[in-house]
């Protein structure tokens, strides 16, 4: 099973998701080992209070001489805390709980410290639902507000005296809000979405700055008229990527500068002497040999023509896409091939404005152009699909009746000067540098270009735009 088709695409999804994973496996492990120790160090303190409680009675029950005076010190209907002085032993099995056990070890050491002498020691733990008395008032806690009943701990202790006498005490504690489970649940899930909140934003802000790494590389891509990134914000790493996209940025800047500047020198100093040693064939007296120079001076500068198009291509020299209406742009094209007589025709609609550059046209004419030169017709359709991530993408197919390209040379037919000497030569016009343009300005307006053979005869040239 391949583990990556199920995780999220992007860092920012990824990064939430550990977060996520993180947080449960801290409440889901580490949570209930904190409510462990904290219950056993809550216990602990209610043993050591307990402890002393009793033997805080002890004293002042040995103060009293008989019986009944000690039991008339205590309410023995008291639900909260009672103590029973008598001769019989109480109706009180031994627990052999853990909270028991450590209850009675504090209690010995208590004694033991104390000097009190005593025969037998018995205690009981036990966790109650039970209602009990507001002080000694008849009200009970659950006759209260659903809100505060609570869960009790009972603790019960019973002390046998040298002289037979039994003393036994049961003090109820609250220990855990009966109803507010739900509180806490709610409390848990608030908890929840402030800690992920807080790291959605803290993701954020962290992976911002990458993201506009990633989106002037990308426009980079696509125009050579971009701002510099900062290099005063975000992690170290994101700053240092920052600056050698910079310095790149502007070695490659350069470059294409100094290249745009030969294009256009080269261009005009090539062209100059052409245009004379055109005008000076003009003048040659035998037309067959002076016809034959002039194709090849008008040859010659075609290929100058196409060869500083193609170069100009692979790098948009605009400051800015503009917005483009696809259907208006394709509707005037067939429209100026038709009015001259050539069989283009236009199926499908589409409202789709492309950010674009101007000469996008070009590239529509240019693969026209190929279709009527070699298929004598040029079929355009036009057409929205979602990929299985659920873009949408723009369809521009163009479809011709010629023979096709063999398969084993539809990948290279893009490549600039390649051509296919068989169909696609000098003779009917073609430089190889066609398709090569065309596949430039797709790519500099986002889309992309794909040729393939028709399964009834002919080439596909499919042009695909994000939207």
């Amino acid at each position: 099973m391949n583990l990556d088709r199920l995780l999220p695409k992007t860092s920012f999804g990824r990064f939430f998701l550990i977060n996520v994973i993180s947080l449960a496996l801290f409440w889901l492990l580490i949570q209930p080992m904190a409510n462990y120790w904290r219950n056993q160090a809550l216990f602990r303190m209610v043993a050591s209070n307990e402890s002393r409680l009793f033997l805080t009675h002890i004293r002042l029950l040995d103060k009293l001489p008989t019986i009944a005076e000690r039991n008339g010190l205590f309410n023995p209907n008291d639900d909260v805390f009672s103590i029973r002085v008598s001769h019989l032993p109480p109706d009180m099995p031994q627990d052999g709980s853990n909270y028991s056990r450590s209850l009675r070890r504090r209690l010995e050491r208590a004694f033991k410290q104390e000097n009190i002498r005593y025969t037998d020691l018995l205690t009981r733990i036990v966790v109650s639902h039970a209602p009990i008395t507001v002080m000694n008032s008849e009200e009970k806690y659950s006759d209260l507000e659903t809100f505060l009943t609570h869960h009790y701990m009972q603790a019960e202790i019973a002390l046998r005296r040298p002289d037979g006498i039994w003393i036994y005490a049961k003090h109820q504690i609250e220990i855990m809000p009966q109803n507010r489970l739900w509180l806490n649940t709610v409390a848990l899930a608030i908890e929840f979405l402030l800690v992920m909140g807080g790291v959605a934003l803290a993701l954020n802000w962290l992976l911002r700055p990458l993201r506009k790494l990633v989106a002037a590389t990308d426009r980079f891509g696509r125009t050579q008229r971009i701002t510099p990134l900062r290099t005063d914000s975000g992690p170290v790493e994101v700053r240092e990527a920052a600056s050698a996209f910079n310095r790149m940025f502007s070695s490659i800047q350069r470059s294409f500068e100094e290249r745009e500047r030969f294009l256009t020198s080269f261009s005009h100093d090539l062209r100059t002497p052409l245009t004379r040693l055109r005008l000076r064939l003009e003048q040659v007296a035998q037309d067959d040999l002076r016809e034959k120079l002039c194709a090849d001076v008008d040859d010659l500068t075609d290929t100058l023509n196409r060869t500083i198009t193609f170069l100009r291509s692979a790098r948009s020299i605009e400051d800015v896409r503009r917005p483009i209406a696809v259907m208006p742009l394709l509707e005037a094209l067939v429209e100026d091939r038709q009015g001259i007589g050539e069989r283009v025709t236009l199926n499908g609609n589409t409202a789709a404005v492309l950010q674009s550059w101007n000469r996008l046209r070009s590239a529509f004419e240019n693969v026209v152009d190929n279709a009527l030169r070699y298929g004598d017709c040029a079929d355009i359709e036009v057409h929205h699909e979602r990929d299985s991530e659920g873009r949408e993408w723009l369809y521009i197919d163009f479809r011709d009746n010629g023979p096709g390209i063999p398969e084993e040379k539809l990948e290279f037919v893009l490549e600039p000067y390649v051509r296919l000497e068989t169909s696609r030569n000098r003779k009917t016009g073609g430089h190889g540098l066609g398709l090569s343009i065309v596949r430039n300005l797709v790519e500099a307006s986002g889309g992309r270009v794909f040729l393939m053979n028709r399964p009834e005869g002919g080439l596909l040239v499919r042009m695909l735009f994000p939207l």
